[in-house]
C-alpha cells in the first residue's frame, strides 16, 4: 500500500489542474465514488482486492486540500 500512497503524493505534487489529477487517479485504479457541494468535494475509492487493501481519497477543490484514508481493520458491531 505504501507504493500507492507514494504515487498519490506524486500526482498531487506534479499536477495542479483538476482534470489532470482526476485522470491520473483513474489511471492508478481509483474510481470516483461520490461528489457533493456541487462537485467541489469528491471521493475516490481504490480496492486492491485483499484484506485491508482499500484506500479512500477525499478532495476539496475549493479549499485546495486532499485527505487519504487507508483501511486498517474491520470490526463487527455488537
Amino acid at each position: 500500500m505504501r507504493k500507492i500512497e507514494e504515487q498519490i503524493e506524486e500526482i498531487f505534487s506534479r499536477y495542479n489542474d483538476r482534470k489532470d489529477i482526476e485522470r491520473e487517479l483513474e489511471l492508478l485504479g481509483f474510481d470516483k465514488w461520490a461528489e457533493w457541494t456541487r462537485g467541489d468535494e469528491v471521493l475516490y475509492f481504490y480496492d486492491k482486492g485483499v484484506p485491508n487493501g482499500q484506500i479512500i481519497i477525499t478532495i476539496n477543490w475549493i479549499e485546495g486540500f486532499y485527505r487519504v484514508y487507508e483501511k486498517v481493520f474491520v470490526g463487527d458491531i455488537g
